[in-house]
């Protein structure tokens, strides 16, 4: 099952979220939020937390939440 699942969200909508609002960034910021999004999506202990976080954030960027 993907991690995105598990958290009972729509892994293609919020895929699609995600990459707009990265491509908004600059370059440092886009380097800084990638470096997030593969740790929230490794298999760290604690990436499941690490995804909500982001998600979260970018629904609010979004307009989302």
């Amino acid at each position: 099952m993907t991690k995105t699942g598990e958290l009972g969200v729509d892994a293609e909508g919020i895929f699609s979220t995600i990459v707009n609002e990265i491509l908004s960034l600059d370059q440092d910021q886009k380097r800084i939020i990638t470096q997030k999004l593969a740790y929230a999506l490794s298999d760290e202990d604690d990436a499941p937390e690490q995804l909500r976080h982001l998600i979260t954030y970018f629904e609010i960027r979004a307009g989302n939440f």
